[in-house]
């Protein structure tokens, strides 16, 4: 098991706040529940599969998260084939 600390903090409330926005970032009654669950056991599989299964709630609610096709991008980048 690795030692966790306190950084995880850096990509929730620190970041938070760094923005002005401490109420962001945490998990407490009342919030929004916009939030990233992923599918891990631990942090070494967390960190080994960032693109593995994951559930995406915004307002509470799970949204879809299947990526475009790769055609369905081609206008942002000026081009189609």
């Amino acid at each position: 098991m690795h030692p966790i600390g306190d950084w995880p903090g850096t990509v929730t409330s620190t970041a938070a706040k760094m923005i002005g926005e401490p109420e962001l970032g945490t998990i407490r009654n009342g919030s929004q529940a916009n939030l990233v669950l992923f599918e891990a056991r631990n942090w070494s599989e967390f960190v080994a599969r960032p693109h593995s299964s994951r559930i995406v709630l915004r307002s509470g609610r799970m949204i879809d998260t299947t990526p475009p096709e790769f055609s369905e991008l081609d206008h942002l980048h000026g081009f189609s084939i």
